[in-house]
């Protein structure tokens, strides 16, 4: 997929809260300036640098690849045991638990 194009299928409410980050006000409007501290002045970001950002972690999170299912080390263990002819309570070095 070309960097410029953004994922065609992107979950509803993913895509909601996108919309919700990018119609929210600005954080210095929303500070309570009633302290003597010094604010640093915000850095300028494009809203197209912030739309850009928001669409590549939430491709990156689509991307990701799932987990194993909880049970599917003995779905492993029963399929390598046929597949080189090992009695069914051989052990597996590479199947411990936590891993």
């Amino acid at each position: 997929m070309p960097k410029d194009n953004p994922p065609s299928r992107i979950k509803s409410n993913r895509l909601s809260s996108i919309i919700q980050h990018l119609e929210k006000p600005t954080s210095i409007l929303t500070r309570d300036l009633s302290s003597k501290a010094v604010l640093p002045k915000p850095k300028y970001k494009s809203p197209s640098t912030i739309k850009s950002r928001l669409i590549r972690s939430v491709k990156k999170h689509l991307e990701r690849p799932k987990p194993p299912k909880p049970n599917s080390r003995a779905a492993k263990k029963a399929e390598l045991t046929k597949q080189y002819g090992l009695p069914e309570n051989s052990k597996f070095l590479f199947l411990k638990k936590g891993r």
